[in-house]
């Protein structure tokens, strides 16, 4: 019997969720040994130091992937201190990406334009309005 497509995606999403668990019980293991930021402070100010070796290491693809890694890792860290859940602010933040998406569409529309003909900074624009209207 074949699986929908749909249905074969969702039952992935829990290994996504396992890893991000997996890196919250590593970082907790961590903070046992005492090998942890004293503060949101220094897991934010970590953040900042992985998102600048990412970028510095954008040229190198066998590295910025690495990099990438560490980012997400040190996110998950921010996440961890601030006492959300990573995978479902995650969740929220595609859901308003995409309402805000569409609505910058309809708005472009609306002044007689074709969303995908824009370039980009009009589109960008159409975005900024959407977010700023408070598609969610």
């Amino acid at each position: 019997m074949r699986i929908p497509l749909e249905q074969r995606e969702r039952q992935q999403l829990p290994f996504v969720g396992e890893d991000r668990i997996g890196a919250r019980k590593l970082q907790q293991r961590a903070k046992a040994v005492g090998f942890e930021y004293p503060d949101v402070d220094g897991a934010v100010a970590d953040l900042d130091d992985e998102l600048r070796e990412l970028k510095s290491d954008l040229g190198s693809s066998e590295r910025r992937a690495e990099e990438l890694g560490d980012v997400l890792f040190a996110a998950v860290n921010v996440a961890r201190r601030l006492n959300v859940d990573p995978e479902l602010e995650l969740r929220g933040a595609a859901k308003r990406f995409r309402a805000r998406v569409e609505r910058a569409e309809a708005l472009a529309t609306a002044d007689g334009k074709n969303w995908t003909e824009l370039p980009l900074d009009e589109q960008d624009a159409y975005y900024d309005t959407a977010k700023g209207e408070g598609a969610t």
